[in-house]
């Protein structure tokens, strides 16, 4: 065979040609392996996820921690309450052919998750009454402090001592389920402005009158700032929750003990975490103001 002038004497050999695959297509195939319910628990876990952390974001960004962590803990236990019933949702067949397979080993499986069904409950019977929320101080079981977080199984207090505000610096987690047989105690039930007693006990011999009055005029110094704020507070929360809620006058009670000694009861309405500042504050005026020419003694009288 001549060989045509200007062409190679040998002929084309025809090769495969590569088909190319799209980035698209190649995640399709990797991504159809994995089966549908999973791929859906998945995508709906991302989706609340990031819709609670954007949320809370959005609502408390600006906001006082205390804010911003209430808005937090609430979104999240919200986005997972919603996943939970979207896992029930779709494997709802594999749920059930489960429950139907183990049979009687359900009730034994109630048993060993007791505790921690009953942390649940316990949860969601507090979402639904709100005794106590996110910063409030409780106490619970001997220990006080303040809540920092609470999630489906327990809480977690701050710890302060025994009636301050000071923390201890320990942080003390509380299943939830005993919150169903245990006593819990609000400190700071009416909110942010709260009703506080402060007792002052006198020395014997003192003009009991005077340094009433003493008291009264201190008590009314430092709570005074305070009048417009607790009153609108208080008028609210009566409206409300229908409770009769405590004058926000400053209001001495005077109490005689044995021997001639006696207490004065002062009561007084103020922020609940300014609470031991304006006690400080009208301790120190009521003791300034009864040094050695103010303090009103009065003359004891010496019997044979």
């Amino acid at each position: 065979m001549t060989p045509v002038p200007g062409h190679s004497s040998y002929s084309a050999v025809a090769h495969p040609q590569v088909e190319s695959i799209s980035w698209v297509e190649f995640l399709q195939a990797k991504l159809s392996i994995i089966p549908l319910d999973m791929m859906q628990t998945l995508g709906l876990a991302g989706i609340l996820l990031l819709t609670a952390q954007a949320s809370s974001w959005v609502v408390s960004r600006n906001q006082p921690i205390e804010v911003r962590r209430f808005w937090m803990v609430t979104f999240r236990n919200l986005a997972a309450f919603m996943f939970l019933v979207g896992v029930c949702v779709i494997w709802r067949e594999q749920l059930h052919s489960v429950i139907v397979a183990l049979g009687a080993a359900t009730a034994g499986m109630l048993l060993v998750f007791r505790e921690a069904f009953m942390s649940m409950l316990a949860f969601w019977l507090h979402v639904l009454k709100r005794t106590y929320g996110l910063g409030d101080f409780i106490e619970i079981d001997g220990v006080t402090g303040e809540v920092v977080d609470m999630t489906w199984q327990h809480i977690l207090l701050a710890e302060t001592g025994p009636g301050t505000l000071t923390y201890s610096g320990r942080v003390i987690q509380i299943p939830n389920h005993r919150l169903l047989h245990t006593p819990v105690f609000v400190d700071n039930l009416t909110g942010d402005y709260g009703a506080h007693v402060l007792q002052v006990h006198l020395p014997k011999g003192v003009d009991i009158l005077k340094a009433e009055k003493l008291l009264m005029a201190a008590a009314v110094k430092h709570c005074e700032p305070y009048y417009a704020d607790a009153r609108l507070h208080m008028n609210e929360l009566q409206r409300r929750n229908a409770i009769d809620t405590p004058s926000i006058e400053p209001k001495v009670r005077i109490k005689l003990v044995e021997e001639g000694f006696a207490i004065l009861v002062l009561r007084i309405v103020t922020p609940f975490r300014e609470k031991l500042k304006v006690e400080q504050l009208i301790l120190r005026d009521f003791l300034a103001a009864a040094d050695e020419d103010a303090w009103p003694r009065v003359h004891l009288r010496h019997h044979p």
